[in-house]
């Protein structure tokens, strides 16, 4: 989110270099055995990881960024919902 409280510019439809797309699996992976073994706050540190590397890129990959809005929801509701929005979604990211 920039200044204005719009989306950010850097995340367009690029394709995720094979790093990030190797973090992003990872990360899909580890959080859904985490939460399923209630291990929240480990959970939590590979939602940590994934912000740090999308930091850095130039371009970030929308599919990651909502990827990774789908994983913060359980943790944050409100601001995943908000987030989800501002990706250009329409319906609820409940239904998602």
């Amino acid at each position: 989110v920039d200044d204005e409280d719009a989306l950010n510019a850097q995340v367009c439809d690029t394709d995720p270099t094979p790093e990030i797309l190797r973090l992003h699996h990872k990360t899909v992976r580890c959080v859904t055995e985490d939460i399923e073994a209630l291990r929240f706050n480990t959970a939590i540190a590979r939602l940590m990881e994934m912000s740090n590397a999308l930091i850095s890129l130039e371009h970030k990959p929308r599919v990651v960024v909502e990827t990774f809005v789908l994983l913060l929801a359980p943790f944050a509701p409100h601001v995943a919902e908000e987030l989800w929005r501002l990706l250009g979604h329409e319906a609820s990211l409940a239904y998602a």
